[in-house]
């Protein structure tokens, strides 16, 4: 008999997906590969029918057999080339490839041309193989203007760009300062050195900073958090606008606010020389960093000085003359101090360097950045978690339910490809290695070549941390409680907490905390893919700059190796690309137990660590794709 569930389809970037069961029949998410997707996308309701046969160590797979109803009304799309008047081939980003669109004929369909991006309407999906009937609901330009990637991408995942005249009238109600009635019954921390510490270019500040020395060589840290819920209240339409949204979005050279930036970069801001109301945790911590107390209370400051990384770092390593120099020299101690507690219960250190892009006014990439993870990101980091871990406990001991960030252990099958992925590089690996065996690896390869690639295998085996209502601990942090407590300003999940902290919440039932939990995790994962598709049309656009400037090869490291082809990641913009072994000048099989891929006729081996260079033949910005010829890789040493 077969077994058949329905649920929301959750789909991967790489064309495969998952369903998680609404029926209590089956308490496994099913897997549902890519050729079995029967035109779903990402948050349809699908029914699926789960296959009887289930793989060794595997959870259940199965196949779509029906949508039984579509998550969005509009899709994107970019029109490839015309066949004639109303029939296109476009490329579809929720689909992730071309499909034939027939548009009802009218003057502006008509005038459609390559390049086009496009709004539809999808009146019937037929088939998979079949054409999409749509109608037209709006042209925004051509892919040649990239001004309009940030709109397309805003679009395309449905994340608001304006907010509703009655939630900008909302905002008109409070005055442009903070008045003096605001802050009775409020920590006066004004005459603090507070400080805060941002990118070059944020303007929302959430967080600033304090801290005190004793004589003993106790710390006194003061986390100062901008108090977003006095001026955002339950059920209002600033309230409202925020839960939909969910979060801020961050796309290259714009911003898609979760507030009215009235607030978000002005009276919510914890900026320079004006006094801000604040959530403050004041915590102490003894001379080995070990916190001692702390206390949580509603505050008003006033900032002495907005820092960036950049100048903080001067100022730290001596290149900068600062009278704020001894309070970074003891920000930084601290700082250590709770990095080492933090190493020594298990945390692994995780440290990518972030990829900034730069545009113009056109939207036209001019360059990059490399930002390292330098000791100025990482002492403000290690003061968040402290804060968040103490806002944890104090909710859950509170109220036992909440908005807690919560990361589940990894899949065993999925560590134990990362040890596989680590030992092909030549790190040591201990027989029969678990969770307890990650601080060797990493250590094993830190300083090495390889030690980049190994983070980010690691991060990829991981699950993803989600917004759950009660506390289930976070695996990568090793902490029990943990929450989002210090980005307000960006993140409902933190407004929700703040409100749990001082006000009645008898509203927040378990079943409203868990549907706003499960919302945040959708509106978080939509505006991750609305920035990656910003980046890709960046990174392709300077790709092809570069490419009309001459520059075509680039040097490339294989990343991963699979039985259809490899990974490379091109140097310097940090952009994977699939080789596809039937693109190889040989038959190659593919050894899974020593992750290599070796040529019949040729003995050619190709492994993780090799690396060698790319040319680049094609670029194609209406399908965001490219095209590479690979040159012979070196052996890794």
């Amino acid at each position: 008999m077969l077994l058949i569930v329905t649920g929301l389809f959750s789909l991967h970037r790489l064309g495969f997906g998952f369903v998680p069961p609404k029926e209590a029949i089956l308490n496994e998410d099913v897997f549902i590969p890519a050729t079995k997707t029967m035109n779903a996308l990402d948050g349809d309701l699908v029914e699926v029918e789960v296959s009887p046969i289930r793989k060794k160590n595997k959870g259940p797979e199965g196949k779509i057999v029906k949508v039984i109803s579509r998550k969005k009304q509009s899709y994107m799309a970019v029109c490839v080339f015309v066949d004639n008047p109303g029939e296109l081939m476009c490329f579809l980003p929720s689909l992730g490839r071309k499909k034939t669109v027939y548009l009802e004929k009218t003057k502006e369909v008509e005038a459609l041309r390559p390049g086009d991006r496009l709004e539809i309407k999808i009146e019937k999906w037929g088939e998979p193989a079949d054409p999409i009937h749509a109608e037209l609901i709006q042209a925004i330009g051509n892919i040649d203007v990239a001004l309009d990637d940030n709109l397309f991408a805003a679009l395309e995942l449905q994340i608001p760009t304006d907010f509703p005249p009655e939630v900008l009238e909302e905002v008109k109600q409070f005055s442009t300062d903070v008045l003096k009635e605001e802050c009775v019954g409020r920590t006066d921390f004004t005459q603090d050195l507070v400080v805060t510490i941002d990118p070059d270019t944020a303007q929302d500040y959430d967080d600033a900073l304090s801290l005190d020395v004793d004589k003993e060589g106790n710390f006194h840290l003061n986390v100062h958090i901008a108090d977003v819920s006095h001026y955002v209240k339950p059920g209002s339409n600033l309230d409202t606008e925020a839960k939909k949204r969910g979060n801020s979005t961050y796309l290259i050279g714009s911003v898609l606010p979760m507030l009215p930036k009235a607030l978000s970069n002005e009276l919510c801001s914890l900026k320079e020389g004006v006094e801000r109301l604040t959530v403050s945790v004041m915590m102490s911590f003894d001379p080995t960093g070990k916190r001692t107390k702390h206390k949580i209370t509603r505050g008003v400051i006033r900032s002495k000085k907005r820092l960036t990384y950049k100048n903080a770092l001067s100022i730290i390593n001596g290149e900068t003359e600062s009278d704020l120099s001894p309070l970074l020299g003891q920000f930084v101690a601290l700082a250590k101090l709770l990095k080492k507690r933090k190493q020594e219960r298990g945390c692994l250190e995780i440290e990518l360097d972030d990829l900034v892009f730069h545009v113009d006014e056109k939207g036209e990439p001019t360059g990059y950045e490399v930002v390292h993870y330098d000791i100025t990101h990482q002492l403000v980091e290690e003061f968040m978690l402290q804060a968040n871990e103490v806002i944890a406990e104090t909710v859950d001991k509170k109220y036992g339910q909440g908005i807690f960030r919560s990361h589940e252990h990894p899949d065993p099958e999925n560590l134990k490809e990362f040890f596989r992925f680590a030992q092909s590089l030549g790190v040591k690996v201990p027989l029969n290695p678990n969770e307890h065996d990650l601080e060797k690896v990493f250590a094993m390869s830190k300083n090495t070549p390889f030690e980049q690639m190994v983070t980010t295998a690691y991060i990829r085996c991981l699950k993803l941390a989600k917004y759950t209502a009660k506390n289930l601990g976070h695996f990568s942090l090793f902490l029990d409680h943990y929450c989002h407590f210090t980005s307000p300003i960006r993140r409902y999940s933190d407004l929700v907490i703040h409100r749990q902290l001082f006000e009645k919440v008898d509203y927040y039932s378990t079943e409203a905390l868990d549907t706003i939990a499960a919302h945040l995790s959708k509106t978080e994962r939509n505006s991750f893919k609305a920035e990656q598709l910003t980046l890709m049309w960046k990174k392709l656009r300077l790709l092809e700059k570069w490419s009309l400037e001459g520059k075509k090869r680039y040097a490339a490291t294989i990343t991963k190796i699979k039985s259809k082809g490899m990974l490379a990641n091109i140097s310097p913009l940090n952009f994977d690309y699939f080789i596809e072994v039937r693109d190889l000048k040989d038959h190659y099989r593919f050894n899974p137990e020593k992750n290599l891929l070796i040529g019949s006729r040729t003995k050619q081996t190709f492994q993780v660590g090799m690396q060698g260079s790319l040319t680049m033949i094609k670029i194609d910005l209406k399908t965001l794709s490219t095209k590479w010829q690979l040159s012979p890789p070196k052996r890794k040493n």
